[in-house]
């Protein structure tokens, strides 16, 4: 019976932990696509594409958004309330991508 139990257990969990992470990585394609809107490659955009930057200016552009926000600024608006952890793996994905889903390159 304990065998029982613990397997499904351990099944709930795996299930839990995979939908979790499809559930993430779904958040995160989302969130990286908005980016995408203003920061894509294109002729003449006011605003530079960020493919090529490292991770790691990415993420630190985004805690300063987060943590110092201008008034009124767009990017406050769009990172406030996402922890560390989302941003940094938002920082990857648009490093990664440049912002562009990954299904339409």
């Amino acid at each position: 019976m304990f065998a029982r139990s613990a397997g499904a257990l351990v099944l709930a969990m795996t299930i839990g932990c995979s939908q979790g992470a499809e559930a993430a990585d779904a958040r995160i394609d989302y969130l990286g696509s908005t980016c995408a809107t203003c920061h894509a490659e294109a002729e003449g955009g006011a605003i530079r594409s960020l493919k090529g930057e490292s991770p790691a200016d990415i993420l630190a552009a985004l805690r300063g958004f987060r943590d110092k926000p201008e008034p009124n600024g767009i990017m406050a608006a769009v990172v406030s309330g996402l922890d560390d952890r989302t941003l940094s793996d938002l920082a990857d994905y648009v490093a990664a991508t440049g912002g562009v889903p990954l299904a339409s390159e």
